[in-house]
């Protein structure tokens, strides 16, 4: 470990001064961090480091490192030393999360609400040994995560756990003989190299499904390869507590499985080119959410679209159209909510709601990243009005760019509710229009 530590030190030492000479020095950004062992890969068996062996390693990196032309920086050993219980723990962490979730853990992959205590009282209280969890396995040892298949050979790993150790190369299989890790069987599962020059031929989508041509539903397109379809979709039930990044990543997997495929962006990392509407605050359900994707090639038959995207979407989501589209995302919309307080709405709180009506401006006060400033929202909530069985019904105006406010956020100052109330509340989006002269015209 030291002298591995020494060689990283002189090359960086190294560069560090070979690029800081010189009228124009750049700068080198070194970013360090504890690793931590996966399952299912070659390294599973071994342990991790302490968090005072992480703390002893960065130490002497950033004393060794020039102080000039080289910005040091590390992952907390204190999250990494959590990151690797959880990595290669068993079931028993589900009541350790449990419990520390009680202690207040929360937002714990940001170093100013990471607090460890928290998780090793909880663990205390679970009766485990953390550190048990990063040791080294015995090779004949029966591990956690065992019982779930990926496909890569048991064999194979162990194998190129003894590579590793004699630090031997293992040739890339798409290029190479077959290496038999034992995920291919030839047959629906082999290597294959995406040919960057290949394009796609006109009128053809690979992984579409020929069906017969609908009429009426020509698709919009600017550019040749370029075919833009907006899918209009529902997002109810306990799904609304995905985030808006968990959400995109779950239509991504579901367009893949649906064979429906995508142009891609440029660059190092590609990814489709999707593009989504406002992301909803996690708790809100939705009737009227939407993305644009951008097709190489024009489907013939978006009805069936529809029935193949809802056989791959998990329940509580559901696509109801998808039509050809401009491809521009609306800039400025107006959205409409009904919340529903617990209880229905008192008397005080009714009043309150007439007051706003009859009011030309509403002050609040927004905190976001620990800086406080005032708002107007008046022109931001155009319409509010109560409804059937207590529910309140709001319009807000957002625009790209702008400050906004939430629906919570409105209905909870307006009312005047307290948090019990307003954390009970249920939030539904129920429609949106765009109000940008081009979106209007592609939106109907």
């Amino acid at each position: 470990m030291r002298i591995l530590l020494t060689l990283i030190l002189f090359s960086l030492t190294s560069l560090c001064y070979a690029v800081g000479e010189g009228p124009s020095a750049i700068e080198v950004n070194v970013s360090v961090g504890t690793f931590v062992p996966k399952p299912h890969t070659p390294f599973q068996w071994q342990r991790q480091l302490s968090m005072a062996e992480s703390q002893d390693s960065l130490r002497r990196l950033r004393q060794g490192l020039p102080r000039k032309g080289c910005n040091f920086r590390y992952h907390s050993p204190q999250i990494s030393y959590l990151e690797g219980v959880f990595s290669r723990g068993d079931r028993r962490l589900a009541r350790l999360l449990e419990l520390a979730w009680q202690e207040g853990a929360r937002l714990d992959g940001w170093d100013e609400h990471f607090d460890l205590s928290r998780w090793q009282k909880a663990a205390e209280l679970c009766e485990l040994d953390l550190d048990d969890f990063l040791r080294a396995r015995e090779m004949a040892e029966t591990l956690p995560w065992q019982h779930l298949g990926t496909g890569v050979d048991f064999q194979f790993l162990k194998d190129e756990w003894q590579k590793a150790k004699e630090e031997s190369y293992t040739p890339d299989c798409r290029y190479h003989a077959c290496q038999k890790c034992g995920l291919c069987d030839f047959k629906t599962l082999f290597p294959i190299v995406y040919n960057k020059t290949a394009q796609v031929s006109e009128g053809e989508n690979s992984l579409s499904a020929p069906v017969e041509i609908e009429r009426g539903s020509k698709p919009v397109t600017t550019e040749a390869g370029h075919f833009k379809y907006m899918v209009h979709y529902l997002r109810t039930g306990q799904i609304c507590f995905l985030g808006h990044l968990e959400i995109l990543q779950l239509l991504f997997r579901t367009l893949r499985r649906a064979e429906i495929t995508t142009n891609y962006s440029k660059g190092f990392n590609p990814s489709p080119k999707v593009s989504f509407g406002p992301a909803l605050p996690v708790g809100t359900e939705s009737l009227a959410e939407f993305f644009i994707m951008d097709l190489p090639a024009p489907l013939q038959d978006p009805g069936s679209i529809v029935r193949r995207l809802n056989a791959k979407l998990p329940p509580g989501l559901r696509v109801t159209k998808v039509e050809p589209h401009s491809g521009k995302v609306p800039e400025k919309i107006r959205t409409s909510y009904s919340l529903t307080p617990p209880g229905g709405l008192t008397d005080t709180e009714i009043r309150r709601l007439t007051a706003y009506l009859d009011s030309s401006s509403f002050i609040i006060d927004k905190t976001r990243k620990g800086k406080t400033k005032q708002i107007d929202i008046r022109p931001l909530v155009k319409d509010i009005a109560l409804g059937d069985a207590g529910v309140v019904l709001l319009e807000i105006v957002s625009a790209s760019a702008q400050p906004g406010i939430k629906p919570l956020e409105a209905v909870t100052e307006i009312l005047g509710l307290d948090r019990e109330r307003s954390l009970h509340t249920r939030i539904v989006k129920t429609g949106w229009q765009a109000l940008d002269e081009m979106s209007e015209r592609d939106h109907g």
